[in-house]
């Protein structure tokens, strides 16, 4: 099955470090649990608990700012993997010079979140368009 590259994907999983470890060794077993569930659902759906007890409160927004850090680490990841698969591609139809940096591509990319086929229609319209200029 081919992935859909216009669709933002979620990490597969969670990270959650070694040092976490003393934080959930101070809760009880429920409150770990409360926890863990309450961290897939953030990761999965993006559903932000609301937790009444103060010690699930502090425990959460401890690891909150991990879970975002790791999210935003795997998006700039996927972000840069579906540029290098792009340039794969640019580099086969368009002579190296003509290829975008990727500050180009993400802004034809970003524009309609369009897939590579797309980009390049659009960046070739884009490369027409100025040499039309250049002309004028």
């Amino acid at each position: 099955m081919k992935k859909d590259n216009t669709v933002k994907s979620a990490p597969p999983g969670v990270m959650i470090y070694r040092s976490s470890r003393e934080l959930f060794s101070l809760l009880p077993a429920v409150s770990v649990k409360r926890l863990l569930l309450a961290i897939l659902d953030y990761e999965g759906p993006g559903t932000e608990p609301d937790f009444s007890d103060k010690k699930l409160s502090l425990a959460w927004a401890a690891l909150r700012d991990a879970l975002e850090s790791n999210r935003q680490s795997y998006e700039q990841s996927c972000m840069t993997n579906r540029y290098n698969r792009f340039l794969r591609e640019a580099k086969r139809q368009l002579p190296a010079e003509k290829c975008p940096d990727f500050e180009t591509w993400f802004e034809l990319s970003q524009k309609g979140n369009l897939s590579a086929a797309q980009t390049m229609r659009q960046l070739d319209l884009t490369q027409r368009s100025s040499t039309l200029v250049n002309y004028i």
